[in-house]
């Protein structure tokens, strides 16, 4: 996710936009079809996904249906669970994130509407067999249920939940809000899911607006969705919409989401071979925002691709998102929600003479599908993990090329994006940083911040100031095998930073590599 005020913007725009290049030479990347530098492994048919040492959900097959006119979701959940640890467990524990929102906009952003809204789950089934008891923690986004006998390793369970949840107003990744004479439904956090089970402990974290909580193993999604016929669909997975009902298959992904608009419109073409599913809102500045969506995307891909690896899935859905003016957007698996506010209606200022907003959204969002959607991390507790090589990828490897994006937007950007200047101040920056012995710990839980901690500070800012330092100290050969490296091996993988730390060590030892790692990373 990429939540940013616009100060900061403003300020990001002038210190570390669109900065540093590898080599200062042009780079065209095109539509051409391009094999990936490591091995693309969810395009393997795999039959089995292979997920071990957890209490493991190995598919969701759902049935949600869209009420319209009272702005509900009503959602059936089957989960099968697999036991693949070691240990016998009596309870199972599971996460709603609905409930949690829905408390945080009626205290947050108070409206009428939001007032009367809630979100319950109505009943829970055991293999068929009705369960009594719901138990809920202080967090009513966490809640667990009794087994009658342990489910021991190696056997499965299958979990059933009716659940029901009004959808709040609001320019969020979970929403409802008119647009552009119709109305926009972001279908995000809304559905229950097991917890993250791992090292004997279940995952509780809280519901994070400013960031995510999320930390899932990937799974097989197989999902029905019932919507007014008017309405096209954005949403994770390979999906058709026939009658007004939404078929949904999503292999080895760690999320579902899903974007119904009936105001929204939708392009289809193809990047580097895979399909890209454009959608986009009318307004004075549409082609535009297509123009620029597709370049980026075509420029994002090209040098993933060639830098670290081949995008994980065969498609990518762009959704047109309203987040309003302080908030970028939002990813899942094969779905990226952009904050299109800019370009809805007549338009802003933004829309007119700075597009590096809708560029840097566009790439930052797109890089998650490899370094979040591909390989996995806890997002609460070490969210520097997929946003701080995120912002690599859309701050360094593609804000730092002089693409055909950059090309097209300086054609109207005003002030003109000047990327010599940028790489300027960034590298002067990384300078003043390697000269600094300061302890900058990027793996910092949320809820051990102190009240001087600014959520964004370590994530983005301090992630990229790392990977600058690191790539410096390797050389830019070494730091490169160690991102393919790193991408390949923990493709569907959930990684935390020792991960990160014996990848970079199974490519160099050094000393000075040491003492960075050392000030980053406690």
């Amino acid at each position: 996710m990429k939540k940013v005020l616009i100060t900061v913007v403003i300020l990001l725009m002038i210190v570390c936009g669109f900065l540093w290049a590898q080599s200062g030479k042009k780079t065209n990347f095109t539509t051409e079809k391009r094999e990936g530098t490591v091995q693309n492994k969810a395009r393997e048919e795999i039959t089995e996904l292979a997920v071990t040492g957890t209490i493991w959900a190995s598919d969701y097959s759902m049935n949600w249906e869209l009420d319209e006119e009272k702005d509900s979701l009503h959602e059936e959940v089957n989960i099968k669970i697999v036991n693949t640890s070691e240990d016998s467990v009596s309870q199972l524990y599971f996460r709603n994130m609905a409930p949690a929102i829905v408390k945080y906009d009626k205290e947050n952003y108070s409206s009428k509407a939001n007032k009367q809204k809630k979100s319950s789950i109505k009943s829970v089934q055991i293999n068929g067999k009705n369960v009594d008891e719901i138990c809920y923690e202080k967090d009513k986004s966490v809640f667990s249920i009794h087994l009658e006998e342990e489910l021991k390793p190696k056997q499965t369970v299958e979990v059933l939940i009716r659940c029901q949840t009004d959808i709040p107003e609001r320019q969020d990744r979970f929403s409802v809000q008119k647009v552009a004479g119709g109305k926009m439904y972001a279908l995000s956090f809304c559905y229950p899911y097991l917890a993250p089970y791992r090292n004997g402990v279940w995952n509780k974290d809280p519901y994070f607006d400013d960031g995510e909580s999320r930390a899932n193993e990937v799974s097989n999604y197989h999902v029905t969705v019932k919507a007014p016929e008017d309405y096209l669909v954005a949403a994770t997975g390979k999906h058709r919409t026939e009658d007004g009902t939404t078929t949904v298959e999503g292999k080895q992904i760690r999320d579902f989401a899903m974007v119904l608009c009936n105001s929204m419109k939708l392009e289809t073409y193809e990047v580097s071979g895979i399909q890209v599913n454009n959608f986009y809102l009318p307004g004075k500045y549409v082609k535009r925002y297509r123009k620029i969506t597709r370049l980026v995307l075509e420029d994002t891909i090209g040098i993933l691709t060639e830098k670290i690896g081949a995008y994980p899935y065969e498609t990518i859905d762009i959704a047109p998102c309203i987040f309003g003016l302080s908030y970028g957007g939002m990813e899942f698996p094969g779905l990226c929600m952009n904050n299109a506010t800019a370009y809805v209606g007549k338009g802003t200022i933004t829309a007119k003479t700075d597009p590096l907003s809708l560029m840097e959204v566009v790439s930052h969002e797109l890089a998650h599908q490899w370094f979040y959607a591909a390989v996995g991390s806890d997002e609460y507790k070490e969210a520097w993990l997929d946003e701080g090589f995120t912002s690599y990828c859309e701050k360094i490897l593609y804000g730092m090329q002089e693409t055909k994006s950059l090309q097209y937007a300086n054609t109207y950007a005003d002030p003109k994006i000047d990327l010599e200047k940028y790489r300027r101040e960034y590298e002067e920056m990384v300078s003043e940083q390697e000269k600094s012995h300061k302890k900058n710990y990027l793996n910092v839980s949320v809820k051990e911040y102190t009240e001087d901690d600014l959520y964004g500070e370590r994530e983005y800012d301090g992630s990229v100031l790392f990977l600058c330092e690191l790539k410096n100290a390797m050389g830019e050969d070494d730091f490169l095998k160690f991102l393919r490296k790193y991408y390949n091996d923990n493709q569907f993988k959930v990684v935390n930073s020792q991960t990160v730390v014996s990848t970079i060590e199974s490519v160099e030892q050094s000393e000075k590599v040491r003492k960075i790692i050392e000030k980053y990373i406690k």
